[in-house]
Formats: C-alpha cells, structure tokens, sequence
C-alpha cells in the first residue's frame, strides 16, 4: 500500500473500514480501527483534492471528505455509546417506538404495529 497513490489509499482505508465493522467482524477493537481508517480516507481525499487541477474531481473528492469525516463522527458516537445497540441497527437508522402518523407507535424493524387496524405500514 505504501507506493500507491494518496488517493488509492484512501479509497482501500474506506474498503478496510466497511468489512472491519459488518458481522461477524464488528467488536469494539476492530470498531475502533475502522474509526481510524476513515479518519485516513477523509484526510488522503482531502489532500488529493488539494492537488488535483480538475474541478469536477475536485468537487467530488470534496465530497467524499465530507462522507467520510461524518461516516468517522457516526461511528465515534456509536462507539461512544451515543445510540446502544448493536452497530448494524445503529447504521440502519432504524429505531423502536417511532410514532405513526395516527400518533400510535409502531417498531420500524421488528413486529410491533400499533397503527389503526386495516392500515399497513409498508
């Protein structure tokens, strides 16, 4: 990995990232070093922004700081304890006891339906 590019390195710390936190591999030490990995990405995208001379490139790897330094302060707060639970539901955005429209409350991934009779959620 050492003698290619800044932006080929951020692009396999990303790829790193993604596999260390889905199942099984999702733990707290690797949660942790996923953590990192983005932190890289964001920084190496970040710098080949810097250097490159084509602004659309330029655009989208200033996007791709962006996605990776929110992706790096999501997980942070996971790892911090900010949502509970396990990683995989935390990424979903799924939580329990979201209201319905009707003010009942239904579980958004689980079973749970407390929305009037006849009325389907999906």
């Amino acid at each position: 990995m050492s003698d290619s590019s800044p932006l080929q390195r951020a692009h396999a710390l990303s790829a790193q990232a993604s596999l260390l936190l889905r199942p099984p591999n999702s733990h707290p030490q690797t949660s942790h070093q996923a953590l990192e990995a983005y932190r890289q990405a964001a920084e190496l995208f970040e710098q080949s922004g810097v250097t490159s001379g084509d602004d659309g490139a330029k655009k989208t790897l200033e996007m791709l700081t962006v996605q990776h330094r929110k992706l790096a302060r999501d997980l942070e707060r996971r790892i911090g304890g900010g949502l509970g639970g396990s990683p995989q539901r935390a990424s979903s955005g799924f939580r329990e006891g979201l209201p319905g429209a009707s003010g009942g409350l239904f579980e958004t991934a689980g079973g749970m339906n407390d929305a009037p009779a006849g009325q389907d959620l999906f």
